[in-house]
């Protein structure tokens, strides 16, 4: 009797250590998670600005966008130009008895373009002439200053300025998609902060429903062995506790698959998370309202700025197709000596200047081509108007949706609460008469189920609250802004 009694012990032991094992890992991880360090939202925050490459990518491609709208100013800033020759040229010449001419030639000087369409060169050339056996080596200086005016296409700058425009607006709307995309993915981040908070709280609702249909079950049975009661209360209560069991592990799925989304975020590779995280009190609740005033959202401006770019893409392609009409003057001195300082001194003397005045034109000769091309700016120009007039009602209409869903979720949580009490109360109340042999097993059943129906239906209030909440950021003024200077829209 004492070697079964043994034996009966060992067995008991053996497959209470199986099932330790089994359910060790859950509850071991749910200790981990309540004994770790506090991870409060900001500093969630902070870790997937830093660690999450998704993230940075996107800032730095705002930023980069943002710097490039200087490649504008490149079109009407001085630029320096010079340039270098030796020529040795055996052409004959009936000019000179010579075998061959020598010519060195130097130049030095700035140009720009100005946004009124006129352009201007001022340079400084120096040469050296050999022609052996003919003429002794001479040397010639020439300062020179060019103007050059447009009058048709670019008249007075409009395509110089649609070109600075294209560029600015261009690079605008790559930086505040860019600066967008970051926002949605740092609002991403906090929604997965708050949807472990959320699992996590579904999983503790879940073990309390299995803690008391483990002690229903305890009692039924008793119950049931003594003849007090029917053993279909005991099956019942056993059916339910295996309800309670599936749905727990349902929960403790969806908290693993919420700690992968939450570490990823923050560029993690884990599958657990074990930190405590900052728990959704009430004040965290009071403290999200809807704000009184918008801000546009990144995607609407980068929308407007593409307008922008497209219209001035298409004064561009309007212009392509206009003759180039242009006037042009030139002033220089002279001077001309076989001393090369000689040259130098009479080269800054109006003794021997030389002027030119003239008109040059380029006209093309495909109208037909070039009518089709600007009808197709033109249109081009439409559509993205026309999707900026389509985003921004879709902004103003979705800013009234989502502030009127939000006010009415904090509603709903409000009663929610409010139910969950009063379930609660009834189910405790429900369960002392069940206790005192008063109601039934099923009742009791019901009253549970009523119970986690409020519970569950607290919790998904607060996800479409903490859903709405990150929507409404995205119009904050907090939000991420590149920096660049704004985008006037010039060539409208």
């Amino acid at each position: 009797m004492r070697n079964f009694l043994r034996l009966f012990f060992l067995l008991i032991s053996a497959i209470a250590l199986v099932l330790a094992a089994l359910v060790e890992p859950v509850e071991a991880q749910s200790k981990r998670a309540a004994s770790g360090p506090l991870l409060s939202i900001d500093d969630y925050l902070k870790s997937v600005r830093e660690g999450n490459e998704a993230v940075q990518a996107a800032v730095q491609s705002s930023e980069a966008a943002s710097l490039t709208a200087s490649d504008a100013s490149l079109l009407t800033s001085p630029q320096a130009f010079g340039s270098a020759s030796s020529t040795s040229d055996e052409r004959f010449n009936p000019q000179f008895r010579a075998n061959k001419i020598l010519n060195d030639n130097y130049q030095l000087g700035l140009q720009q373009q100005t946004t009124f369409g006129l352009g201007a060169k001022l340079y400084y050339s120096l040469s050296r002439t050999e022609v052996p056996g003919a003429f002794p080596t001479f040397h010639e200086a020439r300062p020179t200053l060019e103007l050059t005016q447009q009058l048709w296409r670019n008249g007075f700058g409009s395509e110089t300025r649609a070109q600075i425009q294209a560029i600015k607006a261009g690079a605008r709307a790559r930086s505040e998609s860019e600066a967008f995309r970051a926002n949605s993915l740092i609002l991403d981040a906090e929604l997965a902060y708050w949807r472990l908070v959320l699992a996590r709280e579904t999983r503790r609702v879940q073990e309390e429903a299995l803690e008391r249909a483990d002690r229903l079950v305890s009692w039924a049975g008793r119950r049931a062995s003594s003849g007090l009661a029917d053993r279909a209360d005991s099956l019942q209560a056993q059916a339910n506790q295996k309800a309670r069991q599936l749905e727990l592990r349902a929960a403790i799925d969806a908290e693993r698959a919420a700690a992968r989304t939450f570490n990823s975020a923050r560029g993690v590779d884990q599958n657990d998370v074990s930190e405590r995280l900052q728990p959704l009190t009430q004040d965290v609740i009071d403290r999200m309202q809807a704000p009184t005033s918008r801000a546009s959202r990144g995607d609407i401006k980068a929308a407007q700025l593409q307008a922008q770019a497209a219209a001035a893409n298409s004064k561009l392609g309007s212009e392509k197709g206009r003759a180039s009409v242009e006037i042009f003057g030139q002033f220089a001195t002279n001077g001309f000596d076989a001393d090369r300082a000689e040259a130098i001194d009479q080269s800054f003397t109006t003794e021997r200047p030389t002027t030119t005045i003239g008109v040059r034109f380029t006209v093309p000769l495909d109208f037909s081509a070039a009518s089709r091309s600007r009808q197709g700016y033109e249109k081009e120009k439409l559509a993205a108007d026309t999707i900026f007039k389509r985003k921004t009602f879709e902004e103003a209409r979705d800013w009234q949706d989502v502030t009127q869903k939000f006010t009415e979720a904090k509603s709903r949580l409000g009663l929610y609460q409010e139910l969950e009490q009063t379930q609660r109360a009834k189910l405790e109340y429900e369960r002392a008469r069940h206790n005192r042999g008063r109601s039934t097993t099923q009742q009791v059943l019901l009253y549970e189920l009523d119970y986690e129906q409020a519970q569950f239906g607290r919790i998904r209030t607060l996800a479409e609250l903490l859903q709405l909440n990150a929507q409404m950021k995205l119009y904050g003024t907090s939000a991420f802004r590149p920096e660049s200077d704004e985008v006037e829209d010039e060539s409208r």
